[in-house]
């Protein structure tokens, strides 16, 4: 098993029934130095986070330590399946110039539920998630980190070379000093689905709300109005009271492959989320209310939560 599996104690033989068990810094540093080491026994093998994690205390300005990603672009790609199990990773804190910065740096895998936040500053190939995804998939993960780099920087993977990024969000200020900037990937070439972004986008050209530059696909994303975006780039633009009225939330929804399994959600009263949340609560379903004519032309649409009430459109 390559040096040896470092998680032995911890919960977990590595397979998807049982996979190996993270619940604290410790065991996600020792995790990442297993992958970063070429371990034979990592590729294949499953992780899950057990546990929100915060680094802050040792990956700061303060303490001047930055984080070294999971998986390296030469000899150990980050080719496992890492489940977040929902939980968060925050303080997470990289400043260099080096290419392939993010949580994780290189992935061939598979990494999902997952949400990061803090603060990344990478060269080329930076993202909040992954810099850089060659053919693998990142699905169900939410980035708040404000990210910086080169070119090729986004909010959840920096450059997609051939994988799939699903069901994703970017609400932290994206940032390039080159080219090729965009809120969910900065280059595209594989398949960017059922995302969106709200977080700022800045770069020298090629700036996108969903993302910078794109020979592969990009299918129902949307990007707040206002983030900055120079050009379409793939996705549509929506204001804030779109994405506030719970239109968002549903066009995501329902535009999934299978609509019936919930994805996405919207709590729309009380205390309200503003925008489409990853949940699988069913309260927070979000139902598309139409109101027709006589002649049956769409009149007016609202949008409401199982149970919710529905304000009748003006003269109606």
């Amino acid at each position: 098993m390559g040096i040896g599996r470092p998680f032995t104690n911890n919960g977990g033989s590595g397979t998807a029934d049982s996979p190996n068990e993270i619940a604290t810094l410790e065991q996600l540093e020792a995790f990442r130095d297993y992958i970063n080491a070429g371990a034979t026994g990592g590729e294949g093998e499953y992780f899950k986070l057990t546990a929100s994690i915060d680094m802050s205390a040792k990956y700061s300005v303060g303490s001047g330590t930055s984080w070294t990603p999971i998986g390296t672009s030469d000899k150990a790609p980050f080719n496992s399946t890492f489940d977040g199990g929902g939980f968060e990773i925050s303080g997470l804190y990289i400043n260099t110039e080096d290419a392939y910065q993010g949580l994780f740096g290189y992935s061939t895998g598979t990494i999902k539920n997952l949400t990061v936040s803090g603060s990344i500053t990478g060269g080329i190939d930076t993202g909040g998630i992954v810099g850089y995804n060659a053919g693998g998939r990142v699905e169900n993960c939410c980035n708040t980190n404000a990210v910086n780099g080169g070119s090729s920087v986004s909010g959840i993977v920096g450059y997609n070379n051939g994988g799939s990024i699903e069901n994703c969000y970017n609400a932290g200020a994206v940032t390039g000093t080159g080219n090729k900037i965009g809120g969910i990937a900065g280059s595209n070439s594989g398949s960017v689905k059922n995302s969106y972004n709200t977080g700022t986008v800045s770069g020298n050209g090629w700036v996108g709300g969903i993302v910078g530059s794109s020979d592969g696909s990009v299918r129902y994303c949307y990007y707040l109005n206002t983030c900055g975006a120079k050009g379409t780039y793939g996705g549509t633009s929506k204001t804030a009271a779109q994405f506030a009225s719970g239109e968002v939330a549903w066009l995501l929804q329902n535009k999934q492959d299978t609509p019936d399994q919930q994805v996405w959600g919207q709590k729309l009263s009380g205390e309200v989320d503003a925008y489409p949340v990853l949940t699988t609560d069913t309260s927070k379903k979000v139902l598309k209310v139409t109101f027709a004519m006589r002649d049956n032309s769409n009149y007016d649409v609202k949008y409401t939560n199982p149970n919710g009430t529905v304000t009748l459109p003006e003269n109606p």
